[in-house]
């Protein structure tokens, strides 16, 4: 597929792929290595709209479970409505710069109301630093042109 086609992916996700040393040369990590470590990425996004720039912090993996949980139950929905999901990953994911929440769920009518292209700009960092795809996203969104039935097991 084209990246027209929607394969461009919105974020990188991790493959077992030689990126840096060689695997056979890193250390094999122990629990509280992985447990220790800070690996929640913040990063500066330029907002040239608002006249500034907004930081953008990856998504822990219970806050993505709640954003892949709310695509679910929007396509779920008798009406399923996938306006807001973009400012919702957005809110989820804009913090100061010491990684303190910079929004409120509260404040989505107000951001639904800003500029869409920097609404987008942000909701892909967050996409890209959170390991979502624009096809995964699609699906959740229920949006892809393949089996729309639900198999999903999730009732």
């Amino acid at each position: 597929m084209s990246e027209a086609e929607g394969t461009k992916p919105v974020c990188k996700q991790y493959v077992a792929k030689p990126a840096g040393p060689a695997i056979e040369s890193l250390p094999a990590l122990a629990r509280d290595d992985i447990l220790s470590r800070d690996d929640l990425n913040i990063v500066a996004v330029p907002v040239p709209e608002w006249g500034g720039k907004v930081y953008i912090k990856t998504l822990t993996g219970e806050q993505r479970d709640a954003f892949e949980q709310a695509c679910i139950n929007r396509r779920k929905a008798k009406n399923p409505d996938s306006r807001g999901l973009k400012a919702e990953l957005v809110i989820m994911a804009a913090t100061t710069e010491d990684g303190k929440l910079l929004f409120a769920r509260t404040d989505m009518p107000a951001l639904l109301k800003k500029s869409a292209p920097a609404l987008e700009r942000l909701y892909e960092t967050a996409a890209e630093l959170s390991g979502l795809t624009e096809s995964a996203a699609k699906e959740l969104e229920g949006n892809s042109e393949g089996d729309t039935s639900d198999d999903s097991g999730l009732s």
